[in-house]
């Protein structure tokens, strides 16, 4: 249970980091004259990105061995922390694009999440308290989306207030994966049926 919690605490901060820029994205483009040629690319590509990342970044988890999804989740952090850094120090559309690409191709940790949390659960794990897991990290991410904006919205006035703020919470949500408990190498069979209950929440 405890590496459900720590989870998702984990994950609610990354989440909360990258949300608090919403607000305040659409002035910035418009700033930057990125019109609406511009933002279909950028999402398209974002989404193009994210496609090739989670395949990439869950087979790198799957054969890392027992470290493998912890350092796949610092690496998540790494990568949203890399993209508000470029996004801090650049004002010009390609450093949208510059700050867009480690975000989209490496931050995984939602779905990491999810396999390290199956993987945490033994044997004698009901489906419920698996379900009930996955319901956890579910929420996390939701009232993390939540409060983000309101946050954004009501407290910080600019894009880069809200970026900063972001940067450390993203540094919050690396340090928490160090509190997360350590998955053990599960047998072949058992780590095949661990991933299709992962697929099927």
């Amino acid at each position: 249970r405890n590496g459900t919690i720590y989870g998702a605490l984990s994950i609610a901060l990354l989440v909360c980091a990258s949300s608090l820029t919403f607000p305040h994205l659409q002035s910035r483009r418009d700033e930057l004259g990125c019109d609406a040629m511009c933002y279909g690319s950028l999402t398209s590509a974002r989404s193009c990105l994210s496609l090739i990342g989670a395949t990439m970044i869950g087979r790198i988890s799957d054969l890392a061995g027992p470290k493998g999804r912890k350092m796949c989740l610092f690496l998540g952090c790494i990568a949203s922390l890399v993209g508000m850094v470029i996004a801090s120090k650049t004002f010009s559309i390609q450093g949208l694009w510059l700050s867009m690409i480690p975000v989209a191709l490496l931050q995984q940790n939602f779905s990491i999440l999810k396999a390290m949390v199956a993987d945490l659960h033994d044997e004698q794990s009901t489906p419920a308290q698996r379900s009930s897991s996955m319901g956890t990290l579910g929420m996390a991410v939701g009232l993390a989306f939540m409060v983000g904006p309101l946050v954004a919205a009501t407290l910080l006035k600019t894009f880069d207030q809200a970026n900063a703020l972001g940067m450390g919470l993203a540094i919050l949500s690396m340090a928490s994966i160090f509190i997360l408990p350590d998955v053990y190498q599960k047998p072949k069979e058992e780590e095949e049926e661990q991933q299709q209950f992962a697929e099927s929440i």
